[in-house]
């Protein structure tokens, strides 16, 4: 709720900028406890232990004074822009599917573009992290397709939810040969999806929240049973598709 509490005011703010009409801080401030109390009416909040909406509320007006305090973007063309776009590969068949993405912010930054992408995290992130991050890949890849061609790389604004917030920027670009192995790799993973194999792929950071935790832990157990709906076990490599 943090996250998209910030994403709602930096989209106002960056607005401003456009049409040369800024925001004040406090102003911004309002903005962004008026997104958490219309956030708090519209559903339920279970604040975690430690928390209330007086200490997150401080805390997301922490991280947004960071963001003011560095100098203004410059150049912005669009903000909130979605972008669709098909995937190249090399297999034999038809994907059919195309990429959908929504660009936080995009500049027009010296000679190549610059697109903008806004995070919240408990922990900083690393340049590895954002190199091999794919969401970095789809969103190159469908600014590629849109422009033609046209240079650009990605920018991660990371807002960091630390005891003493702080702010991270993290820049990064992808190739054509980027562009068709995440094409390859989609195509694969289609594949397998559609003929049902799937395999366990346990992370910390998601299976408290997945509905899947306790089929996919009972997984290769005595409690596993490959009925309909159940989990198989991916028991082929898929090397190419037919």
């Amino acid at each position: 709720m943090l996250g998209s509490c910030l994403h709602e005011t930096l989209s106002e703010y960056h607005h401003g900028l456009k049409k040369n009409d800024p925001w004040e801080v406090e102003e911004l401030d309002s903005v962004f406890e008026f997104r958490w109390f219309r956030q708090e009416e519209d559903r339920k909040i279970a604040y975690r232990f430690g928390e209330s909406r007086e200490t997150l509320v401080a805390q997301g007006k922490e991280l947004l004074h960071l963001y003011l305090q560095q100098p203004p973007p410059q150049g912005i063309t669009d903000i909130e822009q979605q972008g669709m776009a098909s995937l190249k590969h090399d297999q034999k068949t038809k994907l059919g599917k195309s990429l959908l993405a929504f660009f936080d912010l995009v500049l027009e930054w010296k000679d190549r573009w610059r697109i903008v992408e806004f995070k919240t995290s408990q922990q900083a992130y690393s340049q590895v992290q954002v190199e091999m991050a794919l969401q970095a890949t789809c969103y190159l890849h469908i600014w590629n397709e849109l422009s033609g061609g046209d240079p650009a790389d990605l920018e991660y604004v990371v807002f960091v939810k630390t005891k003493v917030p702080k702010l991270q920027r993290l820049v990064t670009t992808r190739t054509s040969e980027n562009f068709r192995r995440l094409g390859n790799l989609v195509v694969l993973v289609d594949r397998a999806v559609n003929e049902k194999l799937f395999f366990p792929n346990e992370s910390p950071m998601n299976c408290s929240s997945c509905p899947y935790r306790q089929p996919c832990r009972d997984w290769g157990t005595s409690r596993h049973m490959n009925g309909p709906g159940e989990l198989t076990i991916l028991s082929r490599e898929i090397n190419d598709v037919d």
